[in-house]
């Protein structure tokens, strides 16, 4: 099935571009082909740095790993789609690119969380301990 999917990106990819193209004319189209290409390269050799930058915040609790792997994958294939010509994986790249910049600044990675921290009972002040009704003293019983 997926393979099929396929020939039908290129076609509509071919056909989109031609469209658009026959709009906006040759000139301007080979210039947006030629800055997409230059973009997506510079977003492969930026992608280091950025997945350097996502794994130190993996590692500071910042990100969770499937946030992890869906901001690197889809900067990876924005990057890709980007190299490859025609209008069609333009927007495609720049969707994934969006949704890459929603993960990492808007989007469901938090600030900083503090794992040291423990949630525990509100009454509880500090080393004061609460006993229960139900809970007896060992040391009481032996007193008897």
């Amino acid at each position: 099935m997926f393979l099929l999917l396929i020939p039908i990106f290129f076609i509509s990819e071919f056909y989109v571009s031609f469209k658009v193209g026959h709009e906006i004319g040759f000139g301007y189209s080979l210039l947006w082909v030629i800055m997409a290409i230059f973009f997506g390269i510079f977003l492969l050799k930026t992608f280091q740095i950025s997945l350097v930058n996502r794994i130190f915040a993996l590692k500071d609790g910042e990100m969770n790993l499937k946030d992890f792997k869906n901001a690197t994958l889809f900067y990876f294939l924005s990057a890709v789609f980007f190299i490859i010509p025609g209008v069609l994986s333009d927007v495609l790249a720049l969707l994934a690119l969006i949704y890459t910049f929603f993960l990492q600044f808007v989007g469901t990675i938090p600030s900083k969380r503090d794992f040291n921290k423990k949630e525990g009972d509100k009454n509880v002040i500090d080393v004061e301990v609460v006993e229960s009704a139900t809970t007896s003293n060992p040391v009481d019983k032996r007193l008897n």
